[in-house]
């Protein structure tokens, strides 16, 4: 699969080579029960459609089924619970069973995987407490990966006040901390950018 996603970008207008990668990803999502409305929603069949675009739409939403979570701007961390035909039902912590269309969900939720720091807070909030606390590099590596390897400082004090951070000793404990992090030879902090 990843092969045939490199071809098609390089060749987008290889009708035959896009049909290999719809079989491919067919193949590869069998159990998911969205797969093809997920392919005819990217358009990756379409060799007008530009292939990079089409395989990242597809990608980003393909997470969105049933067991799955996804974030929402104002009502946070929701686990899919249902889809029947075009409707996708979503738990929220305020909202169960929330009833809204795939394309609404699509143009409104934000997929996250299963190793998002939100999904895994939500799992065992005990455990990431304690990797916090006992090997903060770790926890960060897990922070900056769920925000696809960039974060800002705001993103940082946002999801660690007050769960892990006490407010009144944020900027103590971040001028310790970051110290430690440019040390790691796999962290990097912006040359431009001060936060």
């Amino acid at each position: 699969v990843e092969l045939l996603k490199k071809l098609v970008v390089t060749r987008p207008s290889d009708a035959d080579l896009r049909k290999r990668l719809v079989k491919a990803l067919q193949e590869q999502y069998t159990e998911h029960s969205q797969v093809k409305r997920f392919i005819e929603l990217s358009k990756l069949a379409n060799t007008m459609q530009n292939p990079a675009a089409a395989i990242a739409f597809f990608e980003k939403n393909i997470v969105l089924d049933t067991g799955n979570y996804v974030f929402h701007r104002s009502w946070g961390l929701g686990r899919i619970s249902a889809i029947d035909g075009d409707d996708i039902f979503i738990d929220f912590a305020d909202k169960q069973s929330h009833k809204m269309s795939v394309n609404m969900a699509l143009q409104s939720l934000t997929p996250l995987s299963a190793d998002h720091l939100f999904v895994l807070q939500h799992d065992d909030l005990d455990g990431m407490k304690k990797l916090f606390s006992e090997h903060y590099i770790d926890f960060f590596k897990i922070h900056i990966r769920s925000y696809g390897g960039e974060i800002q400082v705001n993103d940082l004090k946002r999801d660690l006040i007050p769960v892990y951070v006490d407010a009144a000793g944020w900027t103590k404990w971040w001028n310790r901390v970051r110290t430690q992090l440019k040390k790691d030879p796999e962290i990097g902090f912006s040359q431009t950018k001060k936060d």
